[in-house]
């Protein structure tokens, strides 16, 4: 089995979501393969070969993948995935449990 690059992301938590970035240019979102099983994300991939006789080469092609395991219960039925100008976006949802409740003041 060949080594695969460990994706680099950004995580942003927000009182409904987590929000997952990574930067995969060059990459069919099509070919993207995301599952999420028991509290476990997983997002694998390929960056495409290039051919040709390389004067300087520090891209990085070939397989990669990042597993992610979640802290709180998440909503695994409603995560979103969408792939802009290179860049792969996932919103993970909050369970509706683990949300903060607000809680409004009434004055009597």
């Amino acid at each position: 089995t060949t080594a695969k690059m460990r994706l680099p992301l950004d995580i942003v938590a927000n009182d409904e979501a987590f929000v997952i970035t990574a930067y995969v240019p060059g990459v069919n979102p099509e070919q993207v393969e995301i599952t999420f099983e028991g509290e476990e994300l997983s997002v694998r991939g390929e960056f495409p070969q290039a051919e040709g006789e390389f004067v300087k080469r520090e891209l990085y092609r070939g397989a990669f993948e990042r597993r992610l395991s979640f802290n709180v219960p998440v909503n695994a039925d409603a995560i979103e995935a969408t792939y802009e100008h290179g860049v792969l976006t996932l919103r993970v949802p909050k369970a509706e449990a683990v949300r903060p409740k607000q809680i409004k003041v009434v004055a009597k």
